[in-house]
């Protein structure tokens, strides 16, 4: 075998690997190497072939899992791979980055997270007088997301200007109508693009202009596209269009473990690959790495119901030793083995569910791995107890044992919790917020952005007054005024009235002024000296030091870390625009 890196896979997985024109599908279960078979695959496309990683687009659902993928594959191939792998929203904003021109629309656009959309929207709420009893902010924000499903608005958006929208918005056929262009307008006033955009906008450009789409859909020799059951139709027809001219469209997925129904994705496209590409060639990956026979046969026996024909059944590769068992009394055996079959009779439709008395257990293995544990409780807080009891057990063996528990929901940690802080157990909830979202994170950022685009007004709003600069919410609520009523941005028009004696800014305002036109007029620097200078000239470190902020000082290096890596990885013509498309992605 001429690459050695090969010899890794199994059979399954190489023919898939080799198999490199054409359309591809790959059906791979849970632990079946899926990762690695894409890995491969693009390391394959790149040593066999002998191609640009410029010309291999690989789309996942992820950040984490493009990141994991672009490391394994610069392990293989080297640092100078640079493997073009991303999500869908963070293949859209590449590419709009550089074509969204030819559409009128600036390139330093900024990204609206989740989080500045609905301060958005919040704020459209407040200007409108809403009543929260008339209407949520929670319906508000479903209707805008259904709406921006169709494709049509994009069209509003990009080619008409904002004081079309504002008009769209007065003449409403409905609140929510009204609301919906309100808050398209701000978006389009503030330059900004929500990830909802990122792809609308991205096909409105790949239809409307033809030379922008011969020029990507030649450049893409080969696509690959991870977990394809959970893509939607708006992504389904941008790998469409994409492959139209090589015809190298490689997809991997399990319509069984498809999760964002929910947000409009649609396992038939997977189901139907074959159907919609008649010379497309399938390939199964059947060989299981992760879990013993026992689990699959239970996994297998729930999925078994869900309609699907071309359905393989996963061959474990891993199996018990007779050690891992513990001896139990042959009487827990039956018990076990008939709740089990009652179970399977269940899920295959010919029983109604078998009910367990609480103080069920299935034999105990040695090893807490060996086999799974099925326990049915008659509420939260006896759940709580069993996990309490079960970790005890755990620790009387083994003190040094970690112990994870994953639940779905918050609201399910404080009967865990209680149970936990009753028998003395001590532990530490994991912090759900994401390093991009923390509140000294997302200042550093605003300040970043307000210099790449000074109409952004979510981070306007967000530093004008951080630190203090005597310019609090009354002077604030009167330049909304200033800005809603002459259509400018907030940045604007603190600018044109800044001589005024009703808004009467202070020096430090000012001041702050003067130093975001400065920055953004010099805006010239890598990410990394663009970041030193802006923590410099706002003075955000020190202020930090002096108030004895050791926690947020060491997120804010965590962030310069995170700055010189990218720059790294990216190259020397990476620019802060491109590390700001790439925090807004990683929230």
């Amino acid at each position: 075998m001429p690459y050695r890196f090969l010899q890794d896979l199994n059979e399954q997985q190489l023919a898939a690997v080799k198999a490199t024109e054409g359309y591809v599908r790959v059906s791979a279960g849970a632990g079946t190497g899926k990762t690695r078979t894409l890995t491969y695959r693009y390391a394959y496309l790149l040593s066999g072939l002998g191609l640009s990683a410029r010309s291999i687009l690989c789309v996942t659902f992820t950040n984490k899992a493009a990141r994991e993928l672009k490391q394994r594959v610069t392990r293989i191939c080297g640092d100078l791979a640079n493997p073009f792998v991303c999500t869908f929203h963070g293949f859209c904003a590449e590419f709009l980055r550089q074509e969204i021109k030819a559409a009128g629309f600036p390139q330093n656009f900024s990204i609206f997270d989740v989080g500045d959309s609905k301060a958005v929207l919040r704020r459209i709420f407040e200007a409108l007088k809403v009543n929260g009893r008339e209407l949520s902010l929670k319906d508000a924000w479903e209707y805008i997301d259904g709406r921006k499903g169709d494709i049509s608005y994009g069209y509003d958006f990009i080619h008409q200007d904002s004081e079309l929208l504002l008009r769209r918005a007065q003449e409403g056929s409905s609140l929510l109508d009204s609301i919906f262009y309100y808050y398209c307008y701000q978006l389009r006033q503030q330059y900004a693009l929500d990830f909802d955009d990122l792809i609308t906008l991205t096909l409105i450009i790949l239809h409307d202009y033809p030379e922008v789409r011969r020029r990507w859909q030649e450049r893409l020799e080969y696509i690959l596209v991870d977990e394809f059951q959970d893509i939607d139709a708006l992504q389904y027809e941008l790998v469409e269009i994409l492959s139209e001219v090589h015809h190298n469209l490689f997809i991997v997925g399990d319509p069984d473990q498809t999760i964002y129904s929910f947000r409009g994705a649609k396992v038939q496209f997977f189901r139907d690959f074959a159907v919609k590409h008649p010379d497309a060639r399938c390939f199964y990956l059947q060989h299981n790495y992760r879990s013993q026979e026992h689990i699959l046969d239970l996994a297998y026996t729930i999925i078994s119901n869900n309609p699907d024909p071309g359905r393989k059944k996963l061959i474990s590769h891993l199996t018990l030793a007779p050690d891992d068992l513990a001896p139990v009394a042959m009487g827990a055996l039956e018990e076990q083995d008939a709740f089990y079959r009652d179970l399977k009779k269940a899920v295959q439709g010919k029983t109604e569910l078998p009910s367990a008395p609480p103080q069920f257990k299935v034999a105990k293995p040695a090893k807490k791995s060996a086999l799974p544990v099925l326990m049915h409780v008659a509420d939260h807080d006896t759940e709580g107890r069993f996990i309490a009891d079960e970790i005890k057990e755990i620790k009387a063996v083994n003190p040094e044992a970690s112990i994870a528990v994953l639940y779905r929901s918050r609201f399910v940690s404080g009967p865990i919790e209680k149970a936990l802080i009753r028998a003395g157990i001590k532990y530490a909830v994991v912090s759900d917020v994401p390093f991009f979202m923390r509140a000294e994170i997302k200042d550093a950022l605003s300040y970043l952005r307000i210099i790449l685009n000074p109409d952004d007004n979510m981070a306007f709003v967000r530093v004008i007054n951080n630190p203090r600069r005597g310019f609090g919410r009354s002077r604030q609520q009167r330049l909304f005024e200033y800005a809603e009523n002459e259509h400018r941005s907030l940045f604007a028009a603190l600018m044109a009235h800044i001589a005024d004696s009703d808004l009467k800014p202070s020096a430090a305002v000012r001041d702050f002024v003067g130093t975001v036109l400065h920055l953004h007029d010099s805006a010239r620097l890598g990410p990394l000296s663009e970041f030193e200078r802006t923590l410099n000239a706002f003075g955000i470190e020190e202020k930090l030091k002096q108030g004895g902020e050791d926690e947020q000082l060491n997120n804010l290096n965590m962030l310069r870390d995170e700055i010189a890596q990218f720059e790294q990885q990216a190259g020397e013509r990476t620019t802060m625009a491109d590390f700001l498309q790439h925090a807004a992605l990683f929230t």
